[in-house]
């Protein structure tokens, strides 16, 4: 898991509208995966934690606003699951 990630991120800083559309169709994807709100929210930490851990980024945490993730399971991620 973790190489994919290192390759996800190496590849964001080479390419970051190549990443972006990728994560978009992603998104995308994940939409016909993952069948309910609450199974998508009860999954959060697992999908989204490592990356809110690492940092905070403005368009990662704007995305999952727009997603209706509750605060507090951002703030919680960003605390490192406390």
């Amino acid at each position: 898991m973790y190489t994919n990630v290192r390759v996800f991120v190496c590849a964001a800083l080479r390419d970051v509208q190549g990443v972006t559309d990728r994560a978009c169709d992603y998104a995308v994807a994940l939409a016909a995966a993952v069948p309910s709100y609450p199974m998508a929210i009860a999954e959060f930490e697992w999908r989204n934690g490592w990356f809110l851990q690492q940092a905070h980024t403005p368009l990662h945490v704007d995305w999952l606003r727009r997603a209706a993730v509750p605060a507090e399971l951002l703030e919680q991620s960003e605390r490192g699951g406390d």
